[in-house]
Formats: structure tokens, sequence, C-alpha cells
């Protein structure tokens, strides 16, 4: 008897195998008279996936078709504004992003999207009024201040884009988040308008923080003099890395009466060509000193003679 059953239970496992085998990566339905064997394919992503992937143009064509089917599909229209941002197709971004607010006025992801947008293709003032409409709905949003006080600051309002800035540290200091980008930029605004008190305040701040010693600390370690130009660039392991360092090099060198090799660094980030690193626009929009070089070839000679 229990041969028997030994060896039904051996041809039970096997038809098992096979049938399994046979239907693996398939789906079939119920209906016992009419079977219907469909095949699923896991392995092209769909729209959002693509997104996340980096893989933008693939995307926006996804978010087309989906749109084409559902054209108040207001997820997709936000992730085809999403991918052309990150692809830098700004206008096209800034176009999406419109379109999704038309369907709702109060949603502050796409006021956000429209502000970005808006600051890539050089228009800051428009940047900081969507900016500031979105702090309407997010007033607790610490990456909003941020891009804020960018947007005031490429607009020359130095003193309004310092406080900007704190406001951003202090909100991602009660998330508990250490956040050295809104303390720099708080400390250049006071600079550019010579508000050394308040330079001082923030440079003392710094020391509450226990940043690590990857980017952008070196940049506050030379802000604070403790390390040279140099030291600044060894760092470097990135092209936006690059421009942020030579940025605010070249302010802190302007801040210390340095024009001409302030301006070496400052030219050279405003003819990189890369328009999309906020720190590009933050160098395009500091007003130039008569005395500076604007030689490209220049920056290559400061660190090599």
């Amino acid at each position: 008897m229990m041969t028997y059953m030994k060896d039904c239970l051996l041809l039970y496992a096997l038809f098992y195998c096979i049938v399994f085998s046979n239907l693996y990566g398939q789906v079939e339905t119920t209906m016992p008279d009419q079977p219907e064997v469909i095949i699923v394919n896991t392995s092209q992503l769909d729209a959002f996936q693509n997104l996340e992937a980096k893989n933008y143009e693939l995307a926006i064509e996804q978010f087309d078709q989906l749109l084409k089917e559902r054209p108040n599909y207001i997820s997709a229209l936000m992730g085809k504004a999403k991918s052309y941002l990150e692809f830098g197709q700004y206008q096209e971004a800034y176009d999406a992003y419109l379109k999704a607010l038309e369907k709702d006025p109060s949603d502050h992801y796409s006021l956000e999207g429209l502000g970005h947008a808006a600051m890539f293709l050089n228009q800051a003032d428009l940047a900081l009024t969507y900016y500031k409409r979105a702090l309407v709905y997010r007033p607790y949003d610490a990456q909003l201040y941020e891009a804020i006080a960018v947007s005031q600051m490429c607009t020359n309002n130095y003193l309004n884009a310092a406080e900007s800035a704190k406001m951003a540290s202090l909100m991602y200091n009660k998330k508990n988040i250490a956040a050295p980008y809104p303390l720099i930029l708080s400390y250049f605004s006071y600079a550019l308008i010579n508000d050394q008190e308040n330079m001082n305040q923030v440079l003392a701040y710094t020391k509450d923080f226990n940043f690590s010693q990857i980017w952008p600390y070196p940049i506050i370690q030379f802000i604070k003099g403790d390390i040279d130009a140099l030291k600044v660039i060894s760092h470097i392991q990135s092209e936006k890395q690059e421009i942020e360092a030579h940025t605010y090099i070249g302010l802190k060198l302007r801040l210390n009466q340095l024009f001409d090799e302030s301006e070496i660094h400052l030219d050279w980030v405003r003819n990189s060509g890369k328009n999309n690193v906020l720190e590009t626009l933050i160098a395009k929009h500091t007003p130039k000193h008569p005395e500076g070089s604007d030689s490209e070839d220049s920056i290559s000679r400061l660190f090599h003679d």
C-alpha cells in the first residue's frame, strides 16, 4: 500500500512539474471550455518606471501615448513635464506643467515645476512668482524656501535671499536633516550686501552641524578659511560639483576684493554652457566687476602656472 501511494505521489509531482514549466510566465483564464493564454511581459518598463530609471526620451513617448488615450490623466501629464525638465527641455516642461496647473490651480507640484522651468529659462522673476504661489500651499517646505533664495539671488534681492535661505535651513533642521547648501546661499547673500555681522552668524551656525566630509563640505571649509581653493578643487568628482566650486570660490575671492581672480572663476562658470545647474545662474546674475578678466582659458592658467 505504501509503495502504491509513493508511486502515485511521484506521478502527481511529475505531472505538476510539467504543467508548471509550461505555464511559467503565463496567465490562464478559468474558463474550462475555452482557455485563453495571455503572455505576461515584465521586461518592458512603463512610463513612470522609465522616468525613475532616467530614460527620459522613452518616458516622454510613453506619457504621450497615455495622454492620447486619457487626455485628463494628470499623473501622466505631470510625469511628462518632469521628464522634460530632467531631460533639459525647459520650454516643453513649462508648457506641460502649465497644462497640469490649468486642471488643478492649487497643485503645488505644478507651481514648483513651473518655477524650476522658468529658472532654467532664465526668467528668475517669473520663477519667484510661481515659488511664492506654491509656498501658500506648502508653507513649511524647505526645498521651496531654498529655490526662492536662489531666484532672489538671481534678481539681486540679496537680503531676502539670505532670509529665505535661513528659513530653508531652519525647516531642514526641524527634520534633523543636515543641509549645507542653504547656509552657503545665506552666507553669500549677506556677503553681496556686505553684511559682515550676519555672515559671521552663519559661520558660527555651521559649527553646530556635524557635516560629513563629503561634498559640499569642502566649500564650507574654504569659506571659513580652513582650506584653500586648490584643496576645494581636489575634492571635485562631477561636472555639477565643478560648477558649484568655481561659483563659490569666485564669490569668496570677490568678498576678499581679489576681483581679477574672482572673475576668472565666475566667467568660467558663465561660459560653461551648463545652464541646468543653479550655480551657473547665480554666477550669470552676479554683477561683473569692471577689473575682472573674461578669458575662458584663465581658469586653467590660474591653477597650472
